[in-house]
């Protein structure tokens, strides 16, 4: 009698596979219509199996998606720094890890009469990890604050972003004067990096705040014109957003950049 089930391949030289529902390896390496040089472990593959033999038949296309021959078992989200401890999952064969930086503050407009300049998003960064050799026991997880507002450029920097050094995102840049906006997070590590959103200047002659810089996971800060109110800029949005800038006639300060996360998603 024959029949066609899926399997993981295992190893490839020799060729091994665990058909699905099996615990280990089949212990014979089995015939295969494909080039066992175009398989790499993990590649999920069609078998026929009779009594007499066992021949791989082809890949599957989902093999070219690195996580296609993974199963999401749990995701882990991260607001605050704190510690992944690996040992907690004995099944644990693999990590997705996305990381988001921390947005920037946005500009105070000093006395009055102008407008300050929005702060700038931070950087995301993302990983599929399954070489866990390369990550401790204890892995170090850092979540980036956002910037603070005051009536000029801010706190400084939002905070960066990690999973030990192996994903980073670098957050939104300190505005370099008060009217300028803020620059984009950028220079971290990992397989996917995308820049945060650069603020928008503020205006020198009426009272219109620049807009915040968004970021991947997260939205900027209103700009808006307000000449018979002052108006404390609006704080970043989301994870990464960078604050607007304070606007008015009075003295106003920039909202504050949205604080980091970082999620991590287990495969088995």
């Amino acid at each position: 009698m024959t029949r066609f089930i899926w399997g993981t391949v295992t190893g490839v030289a020799p060729l091994r596979v665990r058909l699905d529902g099996e615990d280990a390896a089949l212990p014979v390496t089995p015939d295969s219509l494909v080039d066992p040089v175009r398989l790499s472990v993990g590649d999920r593959v069609r078998c026929e199996l009779s009594t007499r033999q066992i021949v791989v038949h082809g890949r599957s296309a989902a093999s070219a998606d690195p996580m296609g021959s993974y199963r999401l078992v749990r995701r882990l989200y991260f607001r605050s720094s704190d510690t992944f401890d690996r040992s907690a999952f004995p099944w644990l064969r693999a990590l997705d890890v996305q990381v988001q930086g921390a947005g920037s503050a946005g500009g105070g407009n000093g006395s009055g009469g102008s407008g300050g300049g929005g702060g700038a998003g931070g950087e995301y960064a993302r990983s599929f990890i399954t070489d866990l050799s390369l990550l401790p026991v204890l892995v170090p997880v850092t979540v980036g604050a956002g910037g603070i507002g005051d009536s000029t450029v801010g706190s400084g920097d939002g905070g960066a972003s990690s999973f030990d050094d192996l994903v980073i995102a670098v957050g939104g840049y300190r505005l370099s004067s008060r009217q300028a906006g803020g620059l984009g997070g950028t220079g971290g590590v990992g397989d996917l990096l995308i820049r945060g959103g650069g603020g928008s200047g503020g205006s020198t002659g009426s009272p219109i705040g620049g807009a915040g810089g968004g970021s991947f996971l997260g939205t900027g800060g209103r700009g808006l014109q307000s000449s018979s109110t002052t108006t404390d800029g609006d704080p970043g949005g989301g994870y990464g957003g960078g604050g607007g800038g304070g606007r008015g006639d009075g003295a106003a300060i920039g909202g504050d950049g949205a604080p980091g996360i970082v999620i991590v998603e287990l495969f088995a």
